[in-house]
């Protein structure tokens, strides 16, 4: 789990909020709905009572009416604001896993730097790194290893230092932004399917587990 989910939460907010008003609307157009077909405006012979409900029933379907309309044209309006959650989202994830140079352990970049390493030698530097959540060494041992791992002599000494580079190439946190991806996605759909919303929950709590 990384430090990301109040992202996540900020995601459920954003789609509560939307589909929670759509529901709302949806659920009065249709009463008013129904409340028409009932009361059907008639020319002709009716009672004043009657006269009176129809107009009532036709001038409160117009309005749910209206208001249902102007809440679906909204909707794609909150693709904007889940789209500026996301930005936000690698602004922090940037910022998380940005390169600094108070995190480099000199003797141990000299050390890589002198060539005398063996690859377990490596990957034992790449588990202390991970270890301490040093982003920074992380990426220099991959970068390093990726260097040994073209001037090994032998093809196991190659395997060796390609295995420690692969695991330290993309120490950038993109997989956090490309598990975000997925509630943008779901966002999107429930937008063309607000139906899709009631398992809106059970979709993204995978999400949530890995922000």
């Amino acid at each position: 789990m990384g430090n990301f989910s109040e992202f996540v939460t900020r995601a459920d907010a954003l789609a509560d909020e939307t589909f929670t008003e759509y529901k709302v609307m949806e659920t009065r157009f249709k009463a008013a709905e129904k409340k028409r077909h009932d009361t059907p405006v008639r020319h002709g012979m009716v009672t004043a009572d009657y006269a009176a409900k129809a107009a009532r029933a036709e001038a409160d379907y117009l309005e749910a009416q209206k208001n249902y309309d102007a809440v679906k044209r909204k909707l794609y309006e909150k693709s904007t604001q889940m789209a500026a959650i996301r930005n936000d989202l690698i602004a922090a994830v940037d910022k998380h896993f940005a390169a600094d140079p108070a995190k480099m352990d000199m003797a141990t970049i000299a050390l890589m730097d002198s060539g005398i390493m063996k690859p377990h030698e490596y990957a034992k530097l790449m588990d202390e790194a991970v270890r301490s959540g040093n982003f920074t060494m992380q990426r220099l041992i991959a970068a390093k290893a990726g260097e040994m791992a073209d001037k090994a002599k032998t093809d196991e000494a190659a395997r060796g230092y390609k295995a420690v580079f692969l695991r330290g190439r993309n120490v950038d946190g993109s997989e956090y932004v490309q598990a975000f991806d997925t509630v943008v996605y779901l966002f999107d759909r429930c937008l063309k399917n607000p139906g899709l919303y009631a398992k809106w929950d059970e979709l993204v709590q995978p999400v949530r587990d890995a922000l």
